[in-house]
């Protein structure tokens, strides 16, 4: 019995641990949830003796893979739609968990005999790393691909020399920071105009900034930010979606003009090929982006579909609604 209760306690210490560190669950759900998962890692004490430290652990991962997999089986049959959409969104995180913590507590238990102190170092060390090695791979990937893209649309107006178009009401004003103009002047010019920089492309359209928007995947809010500056000529209307690489490098520049029937010009020129794509879709009530994330290594990532933003700048400037004069109440004294 008392090789039992190791087993048991070892395995339910891996399993809080590592739901704790990695947000799969709170502490509470970890707390309980971790006494009953050991309960079929506890079962298995005999087997793990019988079959030895060197295939104890692949055996014990399998089982907790299997135990995982069971355990959202029974969410999606008998759980509700908010729970079945958190198993989901967890459920490869639930397995890793699984897997690392009956792997570990099988070595563990196989290696008892030979010590407890090299049990229990060889159990939580092979555990940490079943959890650190595809936990850094996942951070690594999602750094590349995940991180936030925040896009700068510029919008082309046709207005005498001294005038600039209306912002947008109750928007904040979208500004170039210097490091964007610097980025402009390498393929158009960049002049300063009556509500800051504007950009003059080789036609002689000029463009002011509409809006800036930052796109989030909800896996990785944080990490380094793509920007991408779109500019968009007036009465350019799209056959097809816009289909514009966000850049290779999880901090890049882009700057990319949409033309008449999909035709995309990027700066700098890059590989069609891109981690991150973004599709722009221009329809009468705006612009619908949708954000294409490829992992190296399959399609780890949702697509992000927000919108439709505005595609262009108000007709006229508007008009702040007249103040009413203060009522006077001391009139006649």
């Amino acid at each position: 019995m008392k090789g039992f209760a190791l087993t048991y306690w070892f395995t339910w210490g891996l399993l809080l641990s590592a739901a704790a560190l990695t947000g799969v669950a709170s502490v509470k759900d970890a707390f309980f949830g971790g006494l009953i998962a050991a309960v079929p890692s506890a079962a298995l004490h005999r087997v793990y003796l019988r079959i030895g430290p060197r295939f104890a652990p692949v055996f014990g991962a399998a089982v907790g893979t299997a135990w995982a997999v069971v355990m959202f089986l029974k969410v999606r049959w008998f759980g509700s739609p908010d729970e079945l959409a958190f198993a989901s969104w967890y459920l490869g995180t639930d397995i890793a968990v699984h897997a690392a913590g009956f792997g570990g507590a099988a070595l563990f238990t196989a290696l008892f005999a030979r010590g407890g102190w090299l049990a229990f170092a060889a159990g939580f060390s092979l555990s940490a790393a079943m959890s650190a090695v595809p936990y850094g791979v996942i951070a690594a990937i999602d750094r590349q691909v995940a991180g936030p893209v925040e896009v700068l649309l510029l919008v082309s107006a046709e207005l005498p020399p001294s005038e600039a178009p209306a912002p947008l009401p109750g928007a904040r004003a979208a500004v170039l920071t210097a490091e964007e103009s610097a980025l402009l002047r390498g393929h158009y010019l960049v002049t300063e105009g009556p509500t800051g920089p504007l950009v003059q492309d080789d036609l002689g359209r000029r463009y002011w900034p509409l809006w800036r928007r930052s796109f989030v995947y909800p896996g990785n809010p944080g990490g380094p930010v793509r920007r991408l500056i779109l500019l968009l000529p007036a009465g350019a209307p799209a056959a097809r979606p816009w289909m514009v690489p966000a850049g290779a490098e999880p901090d890049g520049r882009t700057v990319a003009q949409l033309g008449p029937g999909g035709v995309v010009t990027v700066q700098p020129v890059s590989s069609s090929r891109q981690s991150v794509q973004v599709d722009v879709s221009h329809r009468a009530d705006g612009l619908t982006f949708e954000l294409v994330r490829r992992s190296p290594v399959g399609d780890l990532y949702a697509t992000i579909k927000e919108g439709p933003f505005p595609a262009d700048f108000p007709a006229a400037a508007v008009q702040p609604a007249e103040a009413r004069p203060r009522p006077k109440f001391d009139v006649g004294r």
